[in-house]
């Protein structure tokens, strides 16, 4: 309806420097908006997910939980800014989890050239042996809209 909905989930993630060969997690999932205006929107989402990764050469699959939360909000049609939060706990052993933080904004430049910042987090409480449990970027894109 107007608030809920449901949906499915797919991410890629590599990371070298992370020793982080892939992980691909696959979330089906049920989601609220709290807020759902034409320029600001707030949602929530719940469900399972199975994931698939290598990290420091090690195979490892699992289910976990995924609670996420994003919000975003439009200044105009040409420049916006968002927030999005991730909780990812492994069912049967809740002291491996991961959280994935971002936030971002982004500025049209032209019709279909912007400009884009992105503050990005992935926390691992389990990282690959040698390796930080955090993982911090900060992106400066030129993004070009199809």
């Amino acid at each position: 309806n107007e608030r809920w909905y449901a949906g499915v989930r797919l991410d890629f993630l590599h990371d070298a420097i992370s020793d982080l060969s892939y992980r691909l997690t696959l979330s089906p999932l049920i989601g609220y908006y709290a807020i759902k205006q034409p320029n600001t929107t707030l949602k929530f989402e719940a469900g399972p997910a199975g994931i698939a990764e290598r990290q420091g050469g090690v195979d490892d699959q699992y289910v976990a939980l995924r609670l996420g939360e994003r919000f975003e909000h439009k200044f105009s049609p040409k420049a916006r800014v968002w927030q999005a939060f991730d909780y990812i706990p492994q069912i049967d052993r809740w002291h491996n989890y991961l959280i994935i933080f971002e936030l971002g904004a982004e500025a049209s430049l032209t019709e279909k050239l912007s400009l884009r910042g992105v503050l990005q987090d992935n926390y691992d409480n389990e990282p690959a042996a040698g390796r930080k449990q955090n993982d911090v970027k900060l992106i400066t894109a030129l993004a070009y809209k199809f």
